[in-house]
This record gives C-alpha cells, sequence and structure tokens, in this order.
C-alpha cells in the first residue's frame, strides 16, 4: 500500500487536476460546456461535505488538520469555480432571453 505521504499527495493531486479541467471548460460559448464546471463543483462540495465527519478510518489515518486541509481546500476550489462560473452563466441567460434581435424582411 501506499504511505500516508503518498496518499495525500494524490489527494492534492487529484483535487488540483478537477480544478484545472473544470477551468478549462469555463472558456465555454454555449451553457452545454458548462455542465463540466458546475459537476465540479457538485463534487468538490461533496468532498468537503464526506470530510466534515470522516469515517474513523480516516481520522486514524489522517491527523484532523490534514483532513480539515483537505476539506477546506476541496470548498474554496469549488467557491473559486463558481465565482467565474456564475457571472458566464448569468451572461448566457440574458444573451439567451432578454436580447432583443433584429432581423431584416
Amino acid at each position: 500500500g501506499w504511505s500516508d505521504g503518498e496518499q495525500l499527495c494524490a489527494a492534492i493531486v487529484s483535487l488540483g487536476s478537477l480544478l484545472l479541467v473544470g477551468s478549462l471548460f469555463l472558456g465555454a460559448q454555449t451553457a452545454k460546456g458548462l455542465v463540466v464546471p458546475a459537476v465540479m463543483i457538485w463534487a468538490f462540495v461533496g468532498i468537503g461535505i464526506a470530510l466534515k465527519n470522516p469515517d474513523d478510518s480516516l481520522r486514524n489515518q489522517f491527523d484532523d488538520v490534514i483532513i480539515v486541509g483537505v476539506r477546506r481546500a476541496a470548498l474554496s476550489f469549488s467557491v473559486m469555480i463558481s465565482a467565474v462560473l456564475a457571472p458566464r452563466l448569468a451572461y448566457i441567460v440574458f444573451d439567451k432571453w432578454f436580447t432583443i434581435r433584429i432581423t431584416e424582411l
């Protein structure tokens, strides 16, 4: 098995990879392209919730400082993606539903 340090490293790299993937999709020009960042937010929030009350095996393996740190990182990543996703979604919604389109007859 992996050492505690290797497992912590894998967790941090995994969170960072999810943040990267979510960030790449934030430049999408359509609402469909923004589904991936929304799923990443859901995943980060889910990780944060799961680490709020971790099971005993996780508590025995890692100190509370490590668990809280990873939890806060996951929740911070969800806020970071949300902060960029919300205005992008608002722009798409307002552009689609509240823009007057003039066409020549």
